[in-house]
């Protein structure tokens, strides 16, 4: 039922009479004499649910990264441009994929150019159905500027300092494995000059070839693509040791299924996997009331589904995923319209920020995590070519060091403030399981929790992330005491009239948050209110009640 604020009042009470040490909450009570006590009218409450800690391990900054896609191969601003470093900056990003996606397959990210239309294999990309649309861009734009303009070392030399990680995605497809290896060898020298910021060097052989105009005419199946990348996977290996993840290309189905017991999946740390959904048609089949909580739940559920199919197929030779590219449906010209909202707001920030969630709970599984994309230009279209504006988190001008034009969306908005608060130093990431909760939407056969969570702790802070894709309230009790005094509460709503979000100007100072705009949270700052009266530490919080459609972050200070 509906949680009203008074409901804490008995909440306080009946706590004096339950056992503390116990913490085992009311569960769907008659409120009717506490409702008389605090002086309101309530008929039921829900049961508290229980946010359990589980083991914390250093954060991984990789889980907060954005695919960078169109920046660098498709416009022509470069990467010391000011306008882009603002936006790095402001949305702190804990990794970044470089160069991005199907361009990956005919970049050479020696010289940051598209390689040449006809490749050593015999064929030439610009007739190919994949990349024909590149064709422009590369002859046009890139390949026009000087030799190394957009190339990994440029790239690295402006990140260094500023982005923890960074996915190679190598060009596997037109180029041989001895030049593939030279690429590795300039990797492995930037890695040395770099701030020992990351654990790993990230390479990624390869996108989406299982895609007929991506893969052929080199790689016909999965287990001829296993049967090519073997030396390059080696020259990897004897080059950084240790200090290299390396992922295959993954697909669920057949393209998977054909890499279980080959040699090139024996000796990867992972496979890849895009996903785009769901779609406009999914989501507008749903009851209208159902609609933006199954969006806001569906991240945990397919990052789940994507986990357990790919185990499955696999089998003995399961290896953990990346999430190279994820974002709702765009394909086929679908634009969200089914919710506008969705486009750049609240809700598309809590899809967002959800899977961030769901992979910290399930860190052993997930490596690599990569939103699409990072940056568009801000007239959305470049040659002639419109590209899906639902798509990124910033835009900026194509005219060079223009910072003052650059605009940043809700989306972005909320996930920035999440990896500020995450992507420090010494951080720790902590899963946790919210025991109790009730449920919500059916996704993947299974009702989803309403909440999900983590927890992010520092030397003097710990911050809980708390998600709640219900239309009610949850009461949430933090299971572990502490000895924290203060909580800074902010809480973005994606409710059905709540913030839209939109566009705004670049924060002057990101690390102030939250940001005036384009979302408006909720913002508090008070003293942590406790079970009991005593100034024993630690101490157990008093419940905290989520708001509907919401995600908060609890900062403890």
């Amino acid at each position: 039922g509906t949680t009203h604020s008074c409901i804490l009042s008995g909440a306080y009470f009946l706590q004096f009479i339950l056992s503390e040490e116990s913490m085992k909450w009311y569960s769907f009570l008659n409120w009717t004499l506490l409702s008389a006590l605090c002086g309101c009218v309530i008929v039921h409450a829900q049961a508290s649910v229980l946010l359990k800690e589980g083991a914390p391990v250093p954060l991984n900054p990789a889980l907060f990264g954005y695919n960078l896609e169109v920046y660098g191969t498709m416009m022509g601003n470069t990467f010391g441009d000011t306008a882009f470093l603002a936006i790095v900056d402001a949305l702190h990003p804990g990794a970044l994929r470089y160069p991005g996606g199907t361009m990956s397959n005919i970049w050479d990210l020696q010289i940051g150019r598209y390689v040449p239309h006809l490749t050593s294999f015999g064929f030439n990309w610009t007739q190919l159905s994949g990349y024909a649309k590149f064709t422009g861009f590369a002859d046009d734009i890139i390949n026009k500027a000087p030799v190394g303009t957009y190339s990994a070392e440029k790239f690295a030399k402006f990140m260094n300092g500023r982005l923890p990680c960074t996915t190679y995605d190598l060009n596997v497809y037109s180029l041989n494995s001895t030049t593939v290896c030279s690429h590795i060898e300039t990797i492995t020298k930037l890695h040395a000059q770099q701030s020992p910021t990351c654990p790993y060097v990230y390479l990624e052989l390869g996108n989406e070839l299982y895609i007929s105009g991506q893969g052929l005419p080199r790689f016909r199946t999965s287990a001829s693509y296993a049967d090519q990348i073997i030396a390059i996977q080696q020259c990897a290996r004897d080059k950084l040791g240790n200090s290299t993840r390396i992922a295959l290309v993954g697909q669920q189905g057949a393209w998977t299924q054909g890499l279980r017991g080959t040699r090139a999946l024996h000796n990867a740390d992972a496979v890849t996997y895009h996903q785009y959904t769901p779609s406009v048609s999914q989501v507008n089949s749903l009851p209208e009331n159902e609609r933006i909580p199954y969006v806001a739940g569906y991240s945990r559920a397919a990052l789940k589904d994507i986990i357990s199919t790919s185990n499955q197929e696999l089998g003995d030779d399961a290896v953990p995923i990346w999430h190279t590219e994820f974002n709702y449906g765009i394909l086929a010209g679908a634009a969200p319209t089914f919710l506008p909202k969705l486009e750049f707001g609240a809700l598309h920030g809590i899809f967002h920020a959800a899977r961030i969630l769901a992979a910290v709970n399930h860190h052993t599984d997930v490596q690599v995590l990569q939103f699409h994309t990072l940056v568009h230009p801000l007239n959305e279209t470049v040659l002639n070519r419109t590209f899906h504006e639902e798509m990124p988190v910033s835009r900026m001008s194509q005219l060079p060091n223009r910072p003052d034009l650059a605009l940043v969306s809700g989306t972005g908005q909320l996930v920035a403030h999440l990896s500020h608060l995450a992507v420090q130093p010494n951080t720790l990431m902590v899963p946790v399981n919210c025991t109790g909760t009730p449920t919500g939407p059916r996704m993947f056969g299974q009702a989803q929790p309403c909440l999900q969570a983590a927890a992010f702790k520092r030397s003097t802070t710990t911050t809980y992330a708390v998600l709640n894709i219900c239309n009610h309230t949850v009461v949430a009790t933090v299971a572990t005491s502490t000895n924290h005094t203060r909580v800074e509460t902010t809480s973005y709503s994606a409710l059905d009239g709540g913030d839209n979000g939109g566009w705004a100007p670049l924060p002057r100072d990101a690390r102030q948050l939250p940001w005036a705009g384009p979302l408006h949270p909720s913002h508090t700052m008070e003293d942590i209110a406790f079970v009991d009266s005593t100034d024993t530490a630690p101490r157990v919080m008093r419940p905290w009640n989520v708001s509907a459609l919401s995600f908060t972050l609890y900062t403890l200070s």
